[in-house]
Parts: structure tokens; C-alpha cells; sequence
């Protein structure tokens, strides 16, 4: 690998991927973890996320929270301060400005289905299990940890299109996790699925949030300080500043539109994909249980979809779940 190979003793290239990698660790912390890592070949093996392993990974979509939006303010402030107050007078109210700027946070509930769930699951009594499951999550909502341990008794009720769909939906709550990106493709694996459509960003939409957040701050700062110094370094960090705002927004959204695609995937034997949304119609080709497609539109109950090969029609909606 690159980190282990020696760029002699001293220079900055070696330093800088060993930053880089420390970085890489502590965006994706299951990599610091080797114990929760898959490392079965065989799907039917995969292990089931605990209590405690659900509750820790509630991850809440801080974009939804609108007071979340008020984390802009402090840099708008600050930049108001620069262009209006007296510079003997700034250090002092930005003091007692920073002062106010603490969050605090709350405690969540805690419920017993997820136990028994567990119990259940471990007893080989796949049904039940899926019950408390899907119970917990009319509590807590679809986290993860849920989704993942919903596939798995799907996996096992041999309803593998739903398990798929339930992967896909813990994907699209975690995408950098990578026991549910690998339990996915152990399980196309073993199905044969190819050309799978991914509706899950590669990251979670809070890191290019809160890097937003920041950045805008700091660009908002560095605004003011180019109006009250201008300095030529200053201007130069304000430009470095602004590029880096725009590359987080953009990817911020889209993030946003690929978690606003909906998941659809055959939960039938033999989806059949057709030219025309009628029962008398040619069938166009067979799907795969387990295919993942994009919806495009309905009419007549059926769906009209694309799949990862590129190909359109329509299916019956009843032979498919959609998100």
C-alpha cells in the first residue's frame, strides 16, 4: 500500500499520507474496528447488529433540523462587526459573541423491541424477530442498524428482493459502512445480480453539511478581514475559502438528489419488465428477484423503469417494492 512504502526518512511525502490516512480513519471510524468488519463468504452467515450498535449509530439528519440553519448566523455577525465597528472595540464583542455560540443536545428513549428481536432472531425464529424489528423502527424510524438487521431476516425467510431493498436502505442511512455495502454484495453475489442501480450517496449528507457550516463561517470572517486589512494574504485565504464553500454546496446537493431517488427493487420470482403498461403486453425481458431499478413514473399499476443496463418499461407495481 502507499502509506507503507518509504519515501525517505524526513521528507514531507510519507507525512503527508500518513495524515491523509489518519483522516480517512477518523471520517470512517468502522475501519478502527476490525471486529466489526464481515469477513464471511458465505451470505448466510452474516452477523446481526446488537442493541447498543443501533442506538449508537442514530444519526440524526441535522439538515432537517431548522434550527440548525441558525449555525450561519456567527459568521454573518462577525462580518457586520469588521465593516461597521470601530477596531479598538472588536476583540471585546466578539468575545461576548463566541460566549453564546454553545449547543447542547438530548437524550433519546430507549425501547425493549430491539431485545427481543435479537432473542427471537437468535432462536431462528426469523418472523417474529422481523415484527419486533419493524416495531422498533415505528419508534425509532428506519436507522441502519435496523434496516440491515430487517435484511437479514428477510435473507433468511428466503425473500431475497426484500432483503436487498432492506440493504439498500441502510445504505442510504450509512453509505460508509462497510458491513452493509459488503453484506450487499455478498448477497447479489450469490443471486447473480449485475448492473444494480445505486440510489445511496458515497457519504453521508452531514459531512458536506457541517463542512458548509464552517466554511461559510470562515468565508464570511475572511470577507470582513479583507474589507478592514486589505491584505493581499488575506484575499488569497478569502478565495481558497469561497472555492472550498461552493465544492462542499455542490456536493451537499447532491447528496440531496440521489437520497431523493427512490429505491426499487424486484421482490418477485421473475419480474416481468413489458413495452406497455397492459397484462396483454410482450414481455420485454425477465428481472432477477433482488434487481435493483429506477422509477421513472406509474400508470394502470405499473411502474415504468429503468434498469442499470440502460433499458425502460413497465412492471407491475405489485412485483416491485418501492421506497
Amino acid at each position: 500500500m502507499a502509506i507503507t512504502q518509504s519515501t525517505g526518512p524526513g521528507k514531507p511525502g510519507n507525512k503527508r499520507l500518513v495524515i491523509l490516512w489518519i483522516l480517512f480513519l477518523c471520517i470512517n471510524p468502522c475501519h478502527l474496528y476490525p471486529e466489526t468488519i464481515i469477513s464471511q463468504e458465505d451470505a448466510g452467515r452474516l452477523p446481526i447488529i446488537y442493541k447498543d450498535g443501533i442506538e449508537t449509530e442514530k444519526i440524526p439528519d441535522l439538515y432537517k433540523n431548522p434550527l440548525i440553519y441558525l449555525c450561519f448566523i456567527p459568521g454573518i455577525i462577525i462580518l457586520i462587526i469588521l465593516l461597521v465597528v470601530k477596531k479598538r472595540r472588536i476583540h471585546g464583542l466578539l468575545l461576548i459573541f463566541f460566549s453564546f455560540c454553545l449547543i447542547t443536545g438530548a437524550a433519546t428513549e430507549k425501547k425493549n423491541f430491539i431485545e427481543q428481536g435479537i432473542k427471537f432472531f437468535n432462536s431462528k425464529n426469523y418472523r417474529d424477530a422481523l415484527n419486533k424489528f419493524k416495531q422498533a423502527e415505528d419508534i425509532h424510524g428506519p436507522l441502519a442498524g435496523l434496516c440491515y438487521n430487517n435484511a437479514l431476516c428477510y435473507y433468511h425467510l428466503d425473500k431475497k428482493g426484500y432483503a436487498i431493498f432492506e440493504l439498500y436502505r441502510a445504505i442510504k442511512k450509512a453509505p460508509m459502512d462497510r458491513r452493509f455495502t459488503h453484506s450487499l454484495y455478498l448477497i447479489e453475489k450469490e443471486e447473480d445480480l449485475t448492473s444494480q442501480i445505486n440510489s445511496a450517496p458515497f457519504i453521508h449528507p452531514n459531512i458536506p453539511f457541517i463542512c458548509m457550516i464552517i466554511l461559510f463561517n470562515l468565508t464570511s470572517i475572511a470577507l470582513g478581514l479583507v474589507f478592514r486589512y486589505k491584505k493581499g494574504i488575506i484575499v488569497i485565504i478569502f478565495v481558497l475559502l469561497s472555492i472550498g464553500t461552493i465544492g462542499v454546496t455542490t456536493s451537499f446537493i447532491l447528496t440531496q438528489l440521489q437520497i431523493q431517488e427512490k429505491i426499487c427493487v424486484v421482490t418477485s420470482r421473475e419480474g416481468m419488465l413489458k413495452q406497455i403498461p397492459l397484462p396483454s403486453s410482450r414481455t420485454w425481458v425477465l428481472l432477477k428477484e433482488g434487481t435493483s431499478i429506477k422509477v421513472l413514473g406509474n400508470a394502470k399499476g405499473y411502474y415504468l423503469v429503468q434498469t442499470g443496463r440502460g433499458l425502460k418499461g413497465w412492471i407491475r407495481e405489485a412485483d416491485v417494492k418501492v421506497e
